[in-house]
């Protein structure tokens, strides 16, 4: 989720500022395990509290798993509790503080996860562990794990595929599965980057799955980037539409 920060200047400099205040909370033990709980039950509870007429079209999915499970920025907190059981999942997250917690959740999920930057072209991210990530990632699919990527790139452009996705089913030879899960009731954070999606209980759900995207060895990834968009827009505007948002359009 987005973090607003509410910046005051005062007649002099803090020598510890909000943001070392906010990565103190999140490295602290206690903090991070009450807060995660709490918000892993909130989320429990809105999943199971939405109404839905369909089921997930995982019989459909499994003969080409393990895949590269394709989301968007802020679009993605439920999906882990469509995941169909007994088939191993990791996830990639960010190294920053800010993603500990998202971390502690998804592990609270039954999800493993990878910590790492993949979205942007390798090459840019080897100081900050893209590089790395992208191998590791390969090789839980390699060992018949799938892997969730966030597809678009933080503080970018939103809702555009990055390279890393792609550059990771080129490697690894396996599919791209785009993914979207949507409720009726829920609050966007408008003023967020990415228009993160807060879902909320008691509305109705919808999910949808698309096609693989198969990266081939000779691809361009320009042309796959846009065809990885175009898939998960379009499972973004079928989510959507199943949970009966009339405005299904992407935020």
């Amino acid at each position: 989720m987005s973090n607003v920060a509410v910046s005051i200047e005062p007649t002099a400099k803090p020598a510890f500022g909000s943001r070392q205040w906010r990565k103190a909370l999140l490295r602290s033990g206690i903090i991070m395990r009450v807060a995660s709980g709490a918000l892993y039950q909130f989320m429990r509870l809105t999943h199971k509290a939405q109404r839905s007429t369909s089921q997930a079209p995982w019989p459909l999915v499994e003969p080409h798993l393990p895949a590269i499970i394709a989301l968007w920025h802020g679009q993605h907190f439920l999906v882990p509790f469509m995941w169909p059981k007994g088939k191993p999942v990791d996830a990639l997250i960010s190294k920053n503080a800010d993603a500990e917690i998202n971390a502690s959740i998804l592990q609270r999920m039954g999800v493993r996860t990878i910590r790492g930057s993949g979205g942007r072209d390798a090459k840019q991210k080897l100081d900050r562990g893209g590089a790395k990530a992208l191998l590791t990632l390969r090789r839980s699919l390699n060992e018949g794990r799938s892997v969730v990527m966030i597809a678009d790139i933080s503080h970018s452009t939103r809702r555009q595929a990055g390279e890393g996705i792609v550059m990771l089913a080129r490697i690894s030879g396996r599919p791209i599965i785009p993914v979207a899960y949507a409720t009726s009731n829920r609050y966007v954070f408008t003023n967020s980057w990415d228009k993160a999606t807060l879902n909320l209980p008691f509305g109705r759900r919808g999910f949808a799955v698309g096609e693989p995207v198969f990266v081939r060895p000779d691809d361009d990834l320009a042309e796959k980037q846009k065809q990885v968009t175009i898939a998960v827009n379009e499972v973004t505007r079928r989510a959507a539409t199943d949970a009966g948002i009339k405005d299904n359009s992407p935020q």
